[in-house]
């Protein structure tokens, strides 16, 4: 999924962010590719840390923060991937294949 360059500029999102840099809710969820209300909701649930500045409107978001809640929520495989299909049909034996020769040389003569 690509990120609109206008949603980035408009935001100030810089999305090669290091650990240390406080994120808004709106340059966070952008980060994470969720909603506001969404983010918001995880906070109130204690699933993301965050820090706050000022009061209820100055919540900010550390790189490290939202790198843990991505790291917490990564689920791994938990099955192989499958083997590659069988072949529908067997490769020929030399038989078959000597058989085969015999019947062209057979039918359209030898060709030697």
């Amino acid at each position: 999924m690509a990120v609109d360059p206008t949603l980035t500029e408009a935001a100030g999102a810089d999305l090669s962010m290091n650990d240390d840099n406080l994120l808004t809710e709106a340059e966070a969820a952008l980060y994470l590719r969720v909603s506001i209300k969404t983010l918001q909701r995880r906070r109130r649930d204690g699933m993301i840390g965050f820090c706050r500045v000022s009061g209820w409107h100055g919540i900010r978001y550390r790189g490290s923060h939202l790198k843990a809640y991505l790291n917490a929520c990564e689920v791994a495989a938990r099955n192989p991937p499958p083997p590659p299909p069988k072949p529908k049909y067997r490769p020929a034996s030399r038989r078959a294949e000597k058989n085969q020769r015999a019947l062209m040389n057979f039918l359209y003569g030898d060709d030697s």
